[in-house]
């Protein structure tokens, strides 16, 4: 059984010395399947800046990020370092932070709604040749 909480089913906890059913979701298994925001992998990329800085929108869809990469212990990581929910503070920390840009990704950026709450974002896309693995 399951409490309904904003409309959805919340798996209960199971009790003090069991383990959950099978298949059901806790807490820990939905923290394990976030997706990573600070992987190469993360899909929700809005542009591909340079080799060292991109854009993404949040996992809840609340504020862009503009993401620095960093190559630790031999495993990069795009670590954030500016939340906007603005497109003129976002454009505002590119230009402060990431130095040069590719063009193509600026225009991604500057297409952008003026608040990340508008409706309708647009296609999320990368600049081309900015990961296509030759550099």
């Amino acid at each position: 059984m399951g409490a309904i909480f904003q409309g959805r089913a919340e798996a209960l906890p199971a009790p003090i010395g069991q383990s959950p059913a099978p298949g059901a979701e806790t807490a820990h298994t939905r923290l394990k399947t976030r997706p990573d925001e600070g992987g190469d992998s993360y899909v929700r990329v809005v542009a591909r800046l340079n080799d060292r800085w991109r854009v993404i929108v949040c996992r809840d869809e609340m504020q862009w990020i503009l993401q620095r990469r960093h190559d630790r212990q031999r495993q990069p990581r795009w670590e954030g370092n500016s939340y906007c929910q603005t497109r003129a503070a976002l454009l505002r920390c590119i230009r402060e932070r990431a130095g040069f840009c590719d063009l193509a990704a600026l225009e991604c950026v500057a297409a952008l709604p003026d608040h990340i709450r508008e409706p309708r974002l647009p296609a999320l896309r990368q600049a081309p040749g900015l990961n296509d693995g030759n550099g």
